[in-house]
């Protein structure tokens, strides 16, 4: 989904070059430098699977400190919090502050992503040198999106320094932590972005290919050790997964809460009918129905009042999410909601509480009720 999580489940960013200027900021990193960092990962956890992410930083930037931002199309003035495009929400954090990043292997384009893009297409796209756009509102009519060169005054407003403008490819789908990837493809000589830019921080994602148990070193423990034996120091990493989220703590609460009312109310309607039912329980008894009739009447109509209920507050839930989905994002994300919707949660309320609902009214139900001569009076 273009609004969850901005990394592969599991995965692990490790700084690729541990070296850091007075400023405490990464230096920018060699070929040499992503070589031995692939090889340590290797030997540290084989298999896993890697990407490379190197930020992207104008030309001109040092000593200016310049910096790149993205510009809507037709914006005339540099990049604000208003003017500005909109990125996707990066949780977990990262170490590579430039919107524009660089995936040296773009066959990892699959792991950053995820089964629900465009792979192929995205894939020629980096080929092709184009810009990967993982952000919203920045690729014109044209096809190319625009980064506006900035630097900061003594004031910290920001003076505009250039632009660069870059054919580019919209992904809508899937997740990345960056704003703009592209290949090394758009580095080329007579790309756009060729001798406009130049290599910063590099970050490694990793995904272990098998997952941290309780009686092993965990694979960041692993890595830290394998960087030492290789010598490249201290290893500098971030853990997105551990990263604290309460999505999980608001979806558990809300349906708790949802199954909880719709238990009470599929017995309170269960009791409300039996209770109106009396009277024709009473004839069935004396007409020689089974003793457990009354039960089973009982638990099939908990059942259905309760499933009729989940059923239509799921409908609609998913109707209104898909009304409200343009107030929280561009339109494009509407059917990018739905697959990312909490369909399990949803199918235990359709399922296991009309069960739940069923059982507790079959069990506190009298199996009869009591006979009462009828005399005329």
């Amino acid at each position: 989904s273009g609004t969850g999580l901005a990394y592969p489940e599991g995965s692990r960013l490790v700084i690729v070059d541990s070296q850091l200027d007075e400023k405490g900021v990464p230096l920018p990193t060699s070929d040499a430098d992503v070589d031995a960092a692939l090889a340590s990962i290797e030997r540290a956890l084989p298999g896993s699977a890697t990407a490379i992410l190197t930020e992207l930083v104008p030309a001109s930037s040092q000593p200016s400190g310049a910096g790149l931002s993205c510009v809507q199309p037709g914006v005339a003035v540099p990049a604000t919090p208003d003017t500005g495009c909109m990125p996707r929400r990066t949780y977990g954090g990262s170490f590579l502050g430039s919107p524009l990043v660089l995936l040296r292997d773009p066959e990892a384009l699959a792991m950053l992503l995820g089964p629900l893009a465009p792979l192929d297409e995205a894939r020629a796209a980096l080929d092709r040198g184009d810009v990967l756009s993982l952000g919203y509102n920045a690729v014109d009519p044209e096809g190319g999106v625009t980064l506006s060169v900035d630097a900061f005054d003594d004031q910290g407003s920001v003076v505009p320094r250039g632009r660069l403008r870059a054919p580019a490819y919209a992904v809508t789908t899937g997740v990345a932590p960056a704003q703009f990837l592209v290949g090394p493809a758009a580095l080329e000589t007579g790309q756009p972005l060729s001798g406009a830019v130049v290599d910063g921080a590099s970050v490694a994602v990793v995904v272990p290919a098998e997952a941290d148990t309780a009686d092993a070193p965990t694979a960041l423990d692993r890595l830290a050790l394998q960087f030492v034996k290789d010598g490249q120091g201290e290893l500098f990493w971030s853990d997105p997964s551990r990263t604290p989220s309460t999505d999980a703590l608001v979806l558990g609460a809300a349906a708790a809460a949802t199954a909880v009312v719709a238990l009470l109310v599929g017995l309170m309607v269960t009791s409300l009918a039996l209770v109106d039912g009396r009277a024709d329980s009473r004839t069935l008894a004396s007409v020689g129905a089974p003793p457990g009739l009354r039960r089973r009447m009982a638990a099939s109509s908990a059942a259905f009042v309760t499933v009729l209920g989940c059923v239509t507050g799921v409908l609609s839930g998913l109707v209104a999410s898909w009304v409200l989905a343009p107030l929280y994002g561009p339109p494009g994300e509407r059917a990018a909601h739905l697959f990312v919707a909490p369909w399990a949660v949803m199918a235990a309320l359709v399922v296991v509480v009309p069960l739940l609902t069923a059982a507790a009214a079959y069990l506190t139900t009298r199996r009869q009720v009591p006979l009462v001569r009828r005399t005329d009076s």
